[in-house]
């Protein structure tokens, strides 16, 4: 069974059965189970993609074998009738289309190679790229995970990185939405309070954030491993870390989105430095700033940041602890695991 299939049921499993509210960073990738179903090739799902955005089994198991079974010349062939689908005024149709076109971008039986080898051609990216400002916001998560073969085939890139720059720019576009440094964190701690002190908790304000335009998103595409160096990409990165509207947890998303991607050294730097001097780094954050791509100079900075956090009497003493323990390991070398004791990373939720 190839990696499509595990995908496609993760990405089914939160978008058509969970109403498009699971995040995909959050997704499980549950097992194919095969069922009984009328087979259909990839030309007749396209065709009649809306029937496939019900949430009924058998529905989506034939639409998860039509992917699996799609070839390389079908999946060409049907492309033009799938672009048409992601304006479709209904957001669930939306979301498959575009969910569609990122899996049928990964491997298969049918599709041998490697992840995301190709991509759709380039004049499609403009079309999918318009989704990150979806109204609705399952198609926003899933614009993203479509627009994933442009990053890593780099087909597509250029144009899409034009794009993408100016959305780092925009005001007034922000989404509220609950803190995720926050919510399993808080489920671990609801898990060892007493039945009166769970009351009293849920009783509490929920912690809201508005992160700026989903720009850790955003950051991602910029960095992408395909990406040309550019001074001007790195300098709109640098003011979407600059604006007001930031805070410790969405300069913390910031980073921890930085330490997955390939951003530049002045990029990583900028972002360590905002972290610290907001106090926003967490134990959660210390097992990833070791792997950013920093110069000797500015890893000899931020080790120093490092330790005056951990003799920071006003910090958690976990917090402290895993600091000093991260700095005396961290010597530039982004393949050693500089991380906190496994201790003090179960107090991470205390570390706020």
């Amino acid at each position: 069974m190839s990696l499509s299939v595990h995908v496609a049921t993760g990405f089914l499993a939160g978008f058509l059965l969970a109403g498009g509210n699971t995040s995909i960073a959050q997704q499980t990738f549950s097992r194919f189970q095969a069922a009984a179903t009328t087979p259909v090739n990839l030309s007749e799902v396209v065709r009649n993609l809306p029937e496939y955005s019900q949430p009924e089994q058998q529905q989506r198991d034939a639409y998860l074998a039509a992917i699996e079974n799609a070839t390389i010349a079908e999946r060409d062939l049907a492309l033009p009738n799938l672009m048409q689908w992601i304006e479709d005024k209904r957001p669930e149709v939306r979301v498959l289309a575009l969910l569609s076109l990122e899996l049928l971008y990964l491997p298969s039986d049918k599709r041998p190679g490697s992840d995301y080898r190709s991509s759709y051609p380039a004049q499609y990216v403009p079309a999918v790229a318009a989704h990150l400002r979806d109204p609705d916001p399952a198609v926003r998560k899933v614009a993203f995970a479509a627009l994933q073969p442009v990053q890593y085939s780099g087909v597509g890139l250029d144009e899409l990185i034009k794009l993408v720059v100016p959305m780092l720019r925009e005001p007034d576009v922000l989404t509220e939405y609950p803190d995720p440094f926050f919510i399993e964190a808080d489920k671990r701690m609801l898990a060892r309070m007493t039945p009166e002190q769970q009351a009293q908790f849920k009783a509490m304000p929920p912690k809201i954030i508005k992160m700026p335009a989903e720009g850790p998103w955003l950051l991602a595409i910029l960095a992408g491993p395909n990406r040309q160096p550019s001074n001007d990409v790195d300098d709109a990165m640098i003011a979407f870390l600059d604006r007001e509207d930031q805070t410790k947890s969405t300069l913390g998303d910031c980073l921890h989105t930085l330490e997955l991607s390939l951003a530049s050294e002045r990029v990583n730097d900028e972002a360590l430095r905002r972290v610290f001097e907001l106090k926003g780094m967490t134990i959660f954050l210390l097992q990833f700033v070791t792997q950013l791509r920093l110069t000797p100079e500015q890893m000899t900075a931020q080790r120093e940041r490092l330790v005056e956090l951990s003799n920071d009497e006003a910090a958690h003493p976990a917090l402290r602890r895993a600091a000093r323990d991260v700095a005396a390991c961290w010597n530039g070398d982004t393949h050693k695991l500089c991380r906190p004791s496994d201790m003090d990373a179960s107090q991470q939720l205390d570390t706020r």
